[in-house]
């Protein structure tokens, strides 16, 4: 493979006011999302809206300015200059403090791992670092701690992180072990411990209604049906989809008997109102306590393939829902056994997966303890480590 080119931004160092930095940042959302947002404002304004509320928020939705602002200091990158294979690696793309979670794999064991891998793509290794770094720097900072001390919960997070990939040169053989309730303390095995809580009719409930013995989905404002015709051309895309799934995580052809299709408008700060579908299918039983629901969300280009122009890559990551799930396998110890990717219409790549009753993502909210913040970087930083590892394996 070649090495990957890249955009040549304006010099920042140049940049000497608030009004050349202002437009900086509009010239990059232009040039990476104008047709989106012709052909969505609404959904942009609503984005815009929600990253305007504070400092972090704002960080997570313009993932493409981060990786354009890096981009002008990668041939200073001291870690990158002895390596090249180092600039070429599958990163997680938006590894910031909020995109690791609680999930249960398919052996029905809950872990702790990153998550959200819609970003995936190959880069510099270091990007991902200082993405998590600059995003706990960012949390710490509003929870008004001073410098010495996110200092510290930035040393802790790093130090974590290079005890893990230590660990591995050491003993490449050795199997990864996942990050549970076993091996965690704090609040993360507070999180983990919660998520076993969670029962599976009472999710589904959440979603879902029983009528004359049969369950479909409850529609709102945001839950509406499809058309016939959407619904068919989704029906062709499920077929694509379970095709995807290995052969030793495939169920009985029973389990994905499709109930009801609905479509979904997303709220996350990224998506911009984006519209993705909910799936509920039969389970592996007939009783409507095992019924299974599976999201497909549209597969969008990674914001590092924004300034990573390498034709090779861009081939191979032709269709971004499987680029999204070759990023999860590479990263997770264990995926799940729903995990996969099709195409709508032959036209959109979509990315699959469960809606998981034992999933809960990592908030920051209650976190304020000096220590516990500690504790939970020291854990993200093993989770870091931990992909890196994978990503080893991945390749063998």
């Amino acid at each position: 493979m070649s090495t990957p080119s890249f955009d040549n931004p304006p010099n920042l160092l140049n940049l000497e006011n608030d009004e050349e930095r202002t437009n900086y940042i509009i010239d990059t959302f232009i040039k990476n999302f104008g047709e989106s947002m012709r052909e969505n404002p609404k959904g942009w304004r609503g984005r815009f809206r929600k990253m305007a509320s504070d400092e972090f928020a704002f960080y997570r939705g313009s993932a493409v300015l981060f990786y354009r602002d890096l981009h002008r200091t990668l041939a200073e990158d001291p870690w990158l200059k002895n390596c090249k294979k180092a600039s070429s690696i599958f990163i997680h793309g938006d590894l910031h403090a909020e995109n690791f979670g609680t999930y249960i794999d398919r052996f029905g064991l809950i872990n702790f791992d990153v998550n959200d891998f819609d970003e995936g793509y190959v880069g510099p290794f270091t990007w991902d670092i200082k993405r998590l770094v600059a995003s706990l720097n960012l949390v710490t900072f509003s929870k008004a701690y001073c410098d010495k001390k996110i200092e510290k919960i930035i040393t802790c997070v790093v130090r974590s992180y290079l005890t893990q990939i230590y660990e591995y040169c050491k003993s490449p053989e050795q199997h990864n072990i996942p990050i549970s309730s076993e091996n965690t303390e704090g609040p993360i095995n507070k999180l983990i411990k919660e998520s076993r809580l969670g029962s599976k009719e009472a999710h589904l409930d959440t979603m879902t209604t029983v009528e004359n013995y049969e369950r479909r989905f409850i529609r709102s404002n945001i839950v509406k049906d499809v058309s016939d015709d959407v619904r068919h051309q989704l029906l062709l895309a499920f077929q694509e989809y379970v095709r995807t799934i290995p052969e030793g995580k495939k169920e009985a052809s029973w389990t994905y008997r499709v109930k009801d299709i609905v479509s979904r408008s997303s709220p996350g700060i990224g998506s911009a109102g984006a519209i993705s579908y909910n799936i509920l299918i039969q389970g592996r039983t007939q009783a409507l306590e095992t019924d299974v629901v599976i999201f497909m969300k549209p597969a969008t280009k990674s914001a590092v393939a924004t300034v990573i122009k390498t034709p090779e890559l861009e081939q191979y990551f032709r269709h971004d829902g499987l680029r999204t799930v070759l990023c999860a396998y590479a990263m997770h110890a264990v995926t799940t056994k729903w995990l996969g990717y099709t195409t709508l219409n032959n036209q959109i790549p979509l990315f699959v997966d469960e809606v998981a009753t034992h999933s809960q993502d990592l908030d920051w909210k209650d976190i304020n303890d000096f220590e516990e913040i500690c504790q939970t970087a020291e854990i993200l930083g093993k989770a870091m480590g931990l992909f890196y590892k994978l990503f080893s394996f991945f390749l063998k």
